[in-house]
């Protein structure tokens, strides 16, 4: 009993050494935490092993972990919407700094994407290290979605051999569309158009082969025909 007695009174020691504790980094106006670190030992010792973002509701916008050594992300990372729904989540390790065995998931709960897929990938962290690009890859196409920080859509389409394909639409940041366009091979081809914050166009045109094409209509801020101009003559 006493060679297994003694290593645990050591390991039991080295805890008490290492306590894990929250420091409060952020406040809200109401006195509410807004940022959390996670924090293991004190003073020289001290290493940041997780973070906690939170909504001024309480929920958490994002939990982060960290390597206790080196504190480079480590472990599960996971992002909520504001209702507290599941966001995204993916695994982060020495040999992943983009993270790995990503999903993500809309404000319903569904999956982003549904089919075949041969991986999802995070192109891009914003400077919150929050996925910003996300790519969905099956054989020689993609599926690109963009994020604004707090989950939002910010523009989604289909690239076929890393060129624009299909219909591409861009988002302001409260979810309405601000372009919509249709790409064959990489150029505009279609009707493209584009929106103020409000849902009333701009203008209203087409392409062909990425140049401008047929009669374009331009709208004032009420939503009434302000012009046009035709782009064959």
């Amino acid at each position: 009993m006493k060679r297994h007695f003694l290593p645990l009174l050591a390991i039991v020691a080295l805890a008490a050494c290492n306590p894990t504790h929250e420091e409060v980094v952020l406040q809200f106006p109401n006195g509410d935490p807004e940022l959390v670190y996670i924090v293991k030992g004190k003073e020289e010792q001290r290493k940041v092993i997780g973070e906690k973002m939170f909504y001024e509701n309480g929920n958490v916008l994002y939990d982060k972990h960290f390597d206790h050594q080196s504190e480079k992300p480590d472990g599960q990372w996971s992002y909520y919407y504001l209702d507290g729904t599941l966001f995204a989540q993916g695994r982060f390790d020495a040999d992943h700094p983009m993270g790995k065995d990503w999903e993500f998931f809309r404000r319903d709960k569904s999956p982003y994407y549904k089919g075949a897929l041969d991986s999802t990938v995070v192109l891009e962290l914003s400077a919150k290290q929050i996925p910003s690009t996300v790519a969905y890859y099956h054989a020689d196409s993609m599926m690109v979605y963009k994020f604004f920080d707090d989950y939002s859509m910010q523009s989604e389409g289909l690239l076929i051999n890393n060129q624009r394909e299909g219909r591409w639409t861009y988002y302001y940041p409260d979810g309405s569309p601000q372009v919509e366009a249709t790409f064959v091979d990489g150029k505009e081809n279609g009707v493209y158009k584009c929106y103020r914050e409000n849902g009333v166009p701009i203008y209203i045109g087409y392409y062909i082969n990425g140049k401008r094409a047929n009669t374009w209509e331009f709208y004032d801020i009420d939503g009434n025909l302000s012009g046009t101009k035709n782009f064959d003559k």
